[in-house]
């Protein structure tokens, strides 16, 4: 185990005792939004590095990975969720955050294994009709 996955290992179980423990990995800085269906060595290259952090966030007993801290170049994307949920097992929780704007985004989401959103748009999606 590398010394950052003690270090986050260590701050996980040291306040797992009564909250909820999410990493963030920001997505954007590694990958293009729409990177499944894309190869090239740097987009390899951004895979890579989100399996090891998805590898080692799931290490440290973490609630959630969560995908984007929504303060990036981009937000969270169905690539990105479906990806992740590749890597790590089912039982680990997914949350979405930034650019989320719409219940059709949302419902995306979901349908690619997320478990929770963070959304500034939450009541106009909650209130859309379609």
């Amino acid at each position: 185990m590398s010394k950052s996955t003690v270090d986050l290992t260590a701050s996980a179980r040291s306040m797992r005792k009564n909250i909820i423990v999410k990493f963030i990995i920001e997505t954007g800085l590694f990958v293009p939004e729409h990177f499944l269906t894309l190869k090239t060595p740097e987009i390899e290259e951004g895979r890579n590095q989100i399996v090891l952090a998805a590898e080692a966030i799931e290490r440290t007993g973490a609630n959630f990975v969560k995908i984007c801290s929504g303060m990036a170049k981009r937000g969270v994307s169905v690539d990105d969720v479906t990806f992740i949920r590749t890597v790590v097992k089912p039982e680990m929780k997914i949350k979405g955050a930034g650019g989320i704007d719409t219940k059709q985004e949302v419902l995306d989401l979901l349908k690619a294994g997320a478990n929770r959103f963070g959304t500034s748009h939450a009541v106009e999606i909650i209130m859309a009709k379609n």
